[in-house]
């Protein structure tokens, strides 16, 4: 629809829409009680978003540290845009990479970029950040499931997220966080296992996303890079969690609690950690690294962590799925000691691996 001004016809957008609804709905259009409608939820949706950043810049700014203030009033501003970005990933369930996202994650990313430049490199702070702005997203997102991460993303994307996922790790098992009030904010010690979590299942950056595939053992087994880095998160992770009982042990207890059950951070922790021991387990043995006696560690590591996990699936069916897939994970895992009691012991894993070790008493 056009209207003449003099000799010429100027468009009318408003109109041409409207005239659109009559022919397809077939109903009526007010224009002025549609622009009055739509005005009055631009001005609402406005003051909303006034409202959002004020609670935001009083929870995050107006008592943040001197030094970081610049760099919180940046994240303030991404977080303007992640609130919907979140909502769209996590309730609407669109794919956290999916392009339609892009007009809400370029300005959330260069905002969040530009403020966490202005933290110190060795600032435990950027690591809560990461999670928020990145981790949290990728958990919540359609597509992503732990040990799945390069089967359904791109390969450059998965090996920068999985490096970013160990050096955010390294920041908050090496370093400080200087604002003490985070920790009231969030359970950093969950964050911390989430981060290890990731790590853990998706480190092996296997496109099929199998993690128990004798490919992926074979990776585990041979990959010196990540057994270094495997080594390095269990002496961190140990530090890590002793420090933090001791300063926080409210916020420990409530996630260490086994009474939450199998979706919780206990029982995360206690995956990660029987795959952190029996991935090193796998490298030693396999590359005649193995001594029984300074990688004991290892082998009481892993079974102590079984051990609990089985302990929190005692009240569950035989044949429920959880106990299936965990039994799946420790046939996989299981490396025997061929001195313990040779007529009892069978090598499970697909590798074939096992030791041979006396011990004066048993493990």
């Amino acid at each position: 629809m056009h209207k003449k001004e003099g000799d010429h016809e100027t468009a009318d957008p408003v109109q041409d829409f409207i005239n659109w609804l009559k022919k397809k709905m077939h109903f009526k259009v007010d224009k002025k009680k549609l622009l009055k409608r739509v005005s009055i939820f631009i001005v609402l949706f406005s003051l909303f978003n006034v409202w959002l950043y004020n609670i935001e810049y009083k929870r995050y700014v107006s008592q943040a540290p001197k030094q970081f203030v610049k760099a919180r009033e940046d994240l303030v501003k991404a977080l303007m845009f992640h609130m919907y970005y979140t909502f769209l990933v996590k309730t609407v369930r669109i794919d956290f990479q999916n392009p339609l996202l892009y007009p809400l994650k370029a300005p959330r990313d260069f905002y969040y970029h530009q403020g966490i430049n202005k933290l110190p490199l060795t600032e435990g702070e950027r690591a809560y950040w990461f999670d928020m702005f990145e981790v949290r997203l990728y958990n919540y997102s359609i597509s992503a499931k732990y040990g799945s991460l390069a089967q359904h993303y791109s390969s450059e994307f998965s090996h920068k997220f999985i490096d970013d996922v160990y050096h955010n790790l390294e920041l908050l098992s090496l370093y400080k966080i200087t604002d003490k009030s985070l920790y009231s904010m969030d359970n950093m010690l969950e964050v911390y296992i989430d981060l290890m979590s990731i790590f853990v299942f998706d480190s092996h950056l296997n496109p099929k996303g199998y993690i128990f595939s004798v490919e992926n053992l074979n990776n585990v087994s041979s990959n010196k890079k990540l057994h270094n880095r495997y080594l390095n998160l269990y002496e961190w992770q140990e530090s890590f969690l002793s420090k933090y009982k001791h300063e926080h042990r409210e916020q420990y207890n409530q996630a260490l609690n086994p009474s939450r059950g199998w979706y919780s951070a206990y029982r995360n922790h206690n995956e990660s950690l029987f795959f952190m021991s029996s991935w090193i387990l796998f490298y030693k043995v396999k590359n005649k690294e193995f001594d029984c006696d300074a990688d004991l560690i290892f082998f009481n590591s892993a079974e102590e962590s079984k051990q609990k996990l089985l302990k929190l699936l005692e009240f569950y069916p035989k044949d429920s799925k959880q106990k299936s897939v965990l039994q799946r994970e420790i046939n996989y895992l299981y490396i025997p000691n061929m001195e313990e009691n040779l007529s009892i012991y069978q090598v499970n894993n697909p590798l074939g691996l096992s030791v041979n070790c006396k011990y004066e008493e048993q493990r």
